[in-house]
């Protein structure tokens, strides 16, 4: 898979280092803790015996200044193909997946000084697989509306249940996920003040009429640390929605209202949806809540585990082929199950433990 790849280095006695090496090293350092290059060179030649049996080493680990040069000229586009197509090695495909879009911006690679904005990532994840399918950066002058199309152009999708923020419940979007033989889920806020206002007063006129409506609700209830949450999930035939021509493959609207307790405070959200589903107040459930799961199995991950946020590195081209190799690692700690504890946990132990380690990278060559 890494032959793929496109080495932009011109012939010359001194590139001694083949890309696949420089790659592979970059891939097991990081699985093995390594966040940063000083860190990557100096994992990297502990394990110099190790690394022969896969790679050639015969001019031993390249320096930092070498990794940050191959790394600044590699195409970004090889290496999100090479997740992409990792992840959906590993992932196994199910009917009614829940894949969710979201942004997230690294924060370490803004500077001021230099005028750059933070580089900011629409990623792709699969609630199911409990990994990232995919992932684009999004252009500095534009926004995640343009992004999500492009990146959904390079997944399978079909059969698939998409999930958004509120940025992303567009018309256009929710055209070309159907187009795509996929359905959708996407919540209404004020910024689509007609169809908000439209859905807030069909649950209404169901409340108080109580006749007329296909409908179907749920609740749930959670307590932890002195909190008590409770859930109502409400879902309606989209049928008499005056704006339901305007999105292709409407079926159904949903409310969700959260009610939580804490410290003898009562504090009370009403959030709207549209879809493409058939009525299913379960399944309105199971996606609102799974949406949020990016940002604690994937962002947070990232953050916490791979100190994405706190790492300072401004060349752009660099940072975006990193953050495909963060993410290639984590799929595969994700979906290796010979271990039960977190990734940061699974990352100590692949750097002390070969056997382990080895039986993680067979998940991805």
């Amino acid at each position: 898979t890494l032959d793929t790849i496109t080495d932009f280095r011109g012939a010359s006695c001194n590139f001694i280092h083949p890309l696949t090496t420089i790659l592979f090293i970059t891939i097991v350092c990081s699985l093995c803790g390594a966040d940063d290059w000083e860190a990557i060179v100096l994992q990297a030649n502990s394990m110099k015996e190790w690394l022969s049996q896969f790679v050639d080493m015969t001019n031993g680990v390249p320096c930092i200044r070498t990794f940050k040069r191959v790394f600044s000229i590699l195409d970004p586009k090889d290496l999100e193909r090479i997740q992409r197509t990792l992840a959906s090695f590993i992932k196994e495909k199910k009917s009614g997946e829940i894949v969710s879009f979201d942004g997230k911006t690294m924060r370490g690679t803004s500077c001021s000084e230099k005028d750059l904005k933070a580089i900011h990532m629409l990623n792709a994840w699969s609630h199911d697989n409990g990994i990232c399918i995919g992932h684009m950066k999004v252009d500095d002058k534009s926004n995640e509306i343009t992004a999500l199309p492009k990146l959904m152009e390079l997944l399978d999708l079909k059969g698939t249940i998409i999930t958004a923020d509120a940025l992303n419940t567009q018309k256009a979007i929710a055209k070309k996920i159907i187009n795509m033989g996929a359905d959708y889920i996407l919540p209404v806020k004020r910024n689509h003040p007609i169809l908000f206002e439209e859905i807030k007063m069909l649950f209404k006129d169901s409340k108080t009429k109580n006749c007329g409506f296909d409908s179907d609700d749920y609740e749930t209830m959670e307590k932890s640390h002195g909190r008590i949450e409770c859930r109502k999930y409400y879902s309606l035939i989209a049928t008499k929605l005056s704006s339901a021509a305007d999105w292709k493959g409407l079926q159904s609207v949903g409310m969700v209202i959260r009610n939580r307790t804490e410290k003898g405070k009562i504090s009370r959200e009403m959030e709207y949806y549209v879809s493409s589903c058939k009525l299913d107040a379960r399944l309105l459930a199971k996606v609102v809540r799974g949406h949020w799961r990016i940002e604690n199995s994937l962002h947070w991950v990232l953050d916490v585990s791979f100190r994405e946020d706190k790492l300072r590195y401004r060349d752009r081209i660099g940072v975006q082929n990193l953050a495909s190799i963060r993410k290639l690692v984590l799929g595969a700690l994700s979906k290796d199950n010979t271990l039960k504890c977190g990734k940061k946990n699974k990352r100590l132990i692949a750097a002390t433990d070969p056997v382990y380690r080895e039986k993680v990278l067979k998940l991805l060559f």
